[in-house]
């Protein structure tokens, strides 16, 4: 019951979009605004792309849009194509500048959901699933050769993947052995094509399922013995820092800059009885967010210290600036109907789901911090 939880949990903020063979570009002039609308199909009812770089708006023939990353003029979306399950089972990639498309992959199970993309300026990945998340295969795409690896064996009933996060040539991730019961983070070059077991977990749960991994760091948490505990990584020499947490349950880790990190504190098995923490290094000390439970549900954060928490159901996110020893609220993202919210590549991408049935997903994307 406890990875179904995490699978469900991961997988109500992912994501699908569009079918391959109703694609039809062209572009049109916004009768009111200076903007452009891209239509990428003749969809009775379609979701929208908001770019607010170039002023541009792609409209995509699906009532959701579930997974997605961009970098640079490149988006690539997980879409559905008459899917069983009517999830992802295809990936493509559009190109803002060209507004043309590709298809990159196709799932390998009957009852698909293909999730958690991941892009840089040399790979692709993904996760390819099953619909009950009971089977995770993980790949990797080089975008010079076009090439596409699997990262473990395919279709393993006796493994159980996290999601992964990728930085330069490496991926990270959880992954669990189902025989031997243990769960370990992972490492895996790219280029080499070599997987490296670089810590041994004593807890697998919802709380530590996923890592985060910035430049040549990867944070992680773990408990022993009721105490909790926060590991730092280093790619580079292959030092690994342990820092003691004076609470006895915390999770989802999330570095700050290069001495500072965020995680969760659990006060009790209610995942939403929680609130954020801030730890520096350099001081060795923690400071919270906030006196009272915070029921955060999402926690992003950007490289100029901006802390984006949603809460509860995620409609509000909260913007707070960290300086080196305070924690300042700023405001709140001045959008409604908020659904998720990720930083890929220096880019925000805010998805929307409007109360209207008739109105399909929209996904903000721009540089400017909303």
């Amino acid at each position: 019951m406890k990875k179904k939880y995490l699978v469900l949990s991961l997988s109500i903020l992912t994501a699908v979009i569009i079918s391959y063979f109703l694609f039809d570009v062209f572009e049109t002039k916004n009768k009111n605004t200076s903007s452009q609308a891209t239509n990428l199909s003749k969809g009775s009812k379609s979701s929208t792309i908001i770019d607010k770089n170039n002023n541009i708006k792609i409209k995509i023939p699906s009532s959701e849009i579930f997974s997605y990353n961009i970098y640079k003029d490149i988006i690539y979306m997980s879409i559905d194509e008459n899917s069983k399950s009517k999830l992802g089972n295809k990936i493509i990639q559009y190109n803002i500048k060209t507004k043309r498309k590709s298809n990159l992959f196709t799932t390998k199970f009957e009852s698909s959901s293909v999730q958690g993309i991941k892009a840089n300026n040399n790979w692709v990945t993904w996760v390819d699933a099953d619909d009950y998340g009971e089977q995770k295969n993980i790949y990797a795409m080089n975008t010079n050769t076009r090439k596409i690896t699997a990262i473990t064996n395919e279709h393993d009933t006796t493994i159980d993947n996290g999601f992964p996060a990728l930085r330069d040539h490496y991926l990270s991730w959880i992954y669990y052995d189902k025989n031997k019961n243990k769960s370990y983070v992972m490492l895996r070059d790219l280029n080499k094509k070599t997987n490296k077991n670089i810590f041994i977990l004593e807890t697998f749960g919802p709380e530590n399922s996923r890592v985060s991994f910035v430049n040549n760091k990867i944070l992680f948490t773990d408990q022993k013995k009721g105490v909790s505990y926060c590991y730092i990584y280093n790619i580079s020499n292959q030092t690994l820092q342990t820092f003691k947490v004076p609470y006895e349950n915390i999770g989802m880790a999330t570095i700050l800059n290069d001495h500072q990190f965020l995680y969760l504190r659990f006060y009790s098995d209610r995942y939403f009885d929680n609130k954020v923490v801030l730890y520096d290094i350099r001081r060795k000390k923690e400071k919270e967010f906030s006196k009272q439970y915070m029921n955060v549900s999402k926690l992003v954060v950007d490289s100029q210290n901006h802390v984006l928490i949603g809460t509860g159901d995620k409609i509000d996110f909260d913007k707070y600036e960290v300086a080196d020893n305070t924690i300042n609220k700023i405001g709140k993202i001045n959008e409604n109907n908020i659904f998720d919210l990720q930083i890929e590549n220096g880019v925000y991408m805010i998805e929307k789901r409007p109360r209207n049935s008739n109105i399909g997903t929209e996904l903000i994307i721009s540089k400017n911090l909303p």
